[in-house]
């Protein structure tokens, strides 16, 4: 006689409600932390976003710096060794005048011990951390030498050196 109500019939043969319209409550925020609960449970949170840089005009100068070299800078945490540590997301982010770095040529794929430029009309040297030993000696053919190239200095090798690249 009369059809059961839709709460009786099976979950297959339940007649589905509309979606719902798309809301924001139910996503997650892009970047999210996973914190551990004393009794081992987890709940994620959501992470802030990267802060503003300490210094924006120091680390303005430095990323047209090296941009225009085709130089990355990594923190001294990354291992320059390893490609996979090489990702954008270990570059250097956030930088003031008097911090620490490590500097990597993409074109050669190789190390930088120091790069020396201009900032306005002050000569600036830029020092990398330095490299592990073992990691030294398997580049040490491609040592950056700098030579003065008018009023500011450029990071073009020095072809005078007596020693060959390949030697």
């Amino acid at each position: 006689p009369f059809p059961p109500p839709s709460s009786f019939l099976p979950t297959a043969l339940r007649p589905t409600p509309p979606p719902p319209p798309f809301s924001a409550p139910f996503s997650m925020p892009a970047a999210a932390k996973t914190l551990r609960r004393s009794n081992a449970s987890t709940y994620r949170v959501a992470a802030p976003l990267s802060p503003p840089p300490d210094c924006p005009a120091d680390m303005a100068w430095l990323r047209a710096t090296l941009q225009e070299r085709n130089l990355v800078a990594y923190s001294g945490a990354v291992a320059l060794n390893d490609p996979k540590q090489r990702r954008k997301v270990n570059e250097l982010a956030n930088w003031c005048v008097g911090d620490g770095m490590q500097l990597w040529d993409r074109a050669r794929c190789a190390y930088v011990p120091a790069l020396e430029t201009c900032r306005g009309q002050q000569r600036v040297r830029l020092e990398s951390f330095p490299l592990p030993q073992r990691q030294r000696r398997r580049s040490s053919h491609h040592s950056s030498r700098f030579h003065s190239h008018g009023g500011c200095l450029s990071a073009r090798p020095r072809t005078d050196v007596g020693r060959s690249a390949h030697g």
